[in-house]
């Protein structure tokens, strides 16, 4: 949870608005490589006249995988998460930068 408590003062201090955050209990449902692979976090937060709310895949392994391999989980999780599944790792090679761009998936590289 050391990621998560670092993002959301990130988040705020950037965006100056407040942070909610919560487990996402969801996640037992998922099968148990992906439970102990990544922690899963809902994120909200209120700009102006919309809210959001996203789910950070943060990823707890040390070696990085294909974009094309968290394609997969991150469309396991939607199927039960209505919203955005933005993936969180501290860091990336310049090549999986680049996947995960051409995979369209949401990420931020966090380094506190």
């Amino acid at each position: 949870m050391d990621v998560i408590n670092e993002l959301i003062r990130y988040v705020q201090e950037i965006l100056g608005v407040p942070v909610s955050v919560e487990s996402w209990l969801e996640s037992r449902n998922l099968p148990q490589y992906m439970r102990e692979e990544y922690e899963y976090s809902v994120i909200k937060f209120r700009v102006e006249l919309f809210s959001s709310e996203y789910l950070l895949l943060v990823d707890m392994r040390e070696r990085e995988q294909p974009a094309s391999h968290l394609g997969k989980h991150i469309e396991r999780v939607q199927q039960l998460f209505n919203g955005d599944v933005v993936y969180v790792r501290r860091s990336v090679t310049s090549y999986n930068r680049k996947r995960l761009i051409e995979h369209r998936i949401p990420f931020i590289i966090f380094i506190p």
